[in-house]
């Protein structure tokens, strides 16, 4: 028995050693869906020219107590790889590590800051094709795009406060989107809520905790292949256990079908929609976040503007089928329970608010080529059709009276859709 338990470990090393071998010499074999889940340094070895790693940011101080928080490096060229055809795969950011033209951070004061996550950012488009930048054009106002993908309205503020303050704005506008700004301030309430628990950790608490970062932060952890590539795997095995929901649509247009989102990805929209209807999550997690954008509002004299993007399929509802049975109802609900809390709460702070999901229900109907959508099929980011409807709607809404600045914009002049 013993024997045999050793040839197997023997085994099993020599398998490891062979595969470490081969990842070192062809990284490139790694998937990525699996790469995702590597430890930061090495992804960013593996992944360097095919995703945005962690060495293209720069840590960001807050001031909340809130997970850290990372922002693009000035003037980083962003890679992704996005299968949908017209989806700009290269950005690069500006002198500040934001989404606008070159130039734009130094230019002086802006009359509207936007903040918002990748429905802001420049996620797939050109920074000039962004809503920030047509709503320039539309007004002849001077704005500046403070957007940061994959981040929720707590990092906004903070965001704001180390960069938007500075160019004394008039509007601020927050974009809140439909499918996962609930999620990251659920995500920020858990973070403080497990600082806030520390020190009431048991013993048994502290030893699995210790494990944990061991195989977490350990040294086979940071300089293995095959050992990140095993503990991928394995991760991906337990979602086969545990799957994730069936979130594939199709969209029925009269001259045929568009199929969205292939990769079944942004499944957490669904899960919180999930925990809301069962109330194990509140919509109260942004409170905090609303009642300090509207007291920095009258501290620092701008006015508070929150917008809200819906998700492709509730723009689409008229023509969306889903692949997975009774889905529909439940994320119609929860489009409408988040709309109603920020309706009130926002009344209740004298913020303005402007939902966008009418005005995108409408224009749906006007937008059903191919060619046209306002939201790409395989990553479910707004088209550059998707954000001039946006920025349409600001215009329209947005009320305001401008200072008498000389209009040194460099997106001021709305350059064209192409």
């Amino acid at each position: 028995m013993r024997r045999s338990i050793v040839l197997v470990g023997a085994n099993i090393l020599i398998i490891l050693v062979l595969l470490e071998g081969a990842l070192r010499l062809f990284p490139s074999i790694v998937p990525t869906p699996f790469l995702y889940h590597f430890e930061p340094d090495l992804r960013t070895r593996i992944a360097q020219g095919r995703l945005p790693t962690v060495g293209e940011t720069v840590l960001l101080e807050r001031d909340d107590g809130g997970f850290p928080l990372r922002i693009w490096k000035p003037g980083v060229t962003i890679r992704h790889n996005f299968e949908d055809e017209g989806a700009i795969r290269d950005v690069t950011m500006d002198e500040a590590g934001f989404c606008n033209e070159p130039g734009s951070f130094s230019g002086g004061p802006a009359d509207i800051v936007t903040l918002g996550d990748s429905f802001t950012w420049c996620m797939s488009v050109h920074p000039h094709q962004t809503w920030t930048s047509r709503l320039a054009g539309l007004t002849g106002a001077q704005t500046y795009n403070l957007g940061k993908d994959g981040v929720g309205p707590y990092e906004y503020e903070q965001i704001l406060k180390q960069f938007g303050l500075q160019k004394s704005p008039q509007v601020v506008i927050m974009n809140l989107y439909e499918g996962n700004d609930l999620r990251d301030a659920v995500k920020y309430e858990k973070y403080r809520a497990s600082l806030d628990a520390e020190g009431e950790k048991d013993e048994w608490d502290n030893y699995r905790g210790a494990i944990y970062r061991f195989l977490d932060e350990g040294p086979i952890r940071r300089t293995s292949y095959a050992f990140n590539l095993v503990a991928a795997a394995i991760t991906f095995a337990s979602r086969s256990v545990h799957p994730r929901p069936n979130f594939r649509y199709d969209l029925l247009f009269d001259h045929g079908h568009v199929a969205f989102n292939s990769q079944n990805t942004d499944t957490d929209e669904i899960l919180h929609a999930r925990l809301l209807d069962a109330k194990e999550i509140s919509l109260r997690v942004m409170d905090e976040a609303l009642e300090d954008f509207a007291a920095l509002a009258e501290r620092h004299d701008f006015q508070p503007i929150v917008a809200y993007t819906p998700s492709a399929h509730t723009s689409y509802e008229d023509f969306v089928r889903y692949k997975e049975d009774g889905i529909d109802d439940l994320l119609e609900a929860y489009s409408a329970r988040q709309r109603a809390y920020l309706t009130r709460k926002l009344d209740q702070l004298g913020v303005t608010f402007i939902d966008l999901t009418p005005v995108f229900q409408e224009k749906a109907r006007e937008h059903t080529e191919p060619d046209e959508l306002l939201y790409y099929p395989s990553n479910l980011h707004l088209t550059r059709f998707g954000h001039l409807v946006v920025a349409e709607a600001m215009a329209d809404t947005i009320t305001f009276s401008l200072a008498a600045r000389p209009s040194e914009s460099p997106n001021g002049e709305g350059p064209s859709l192409n």
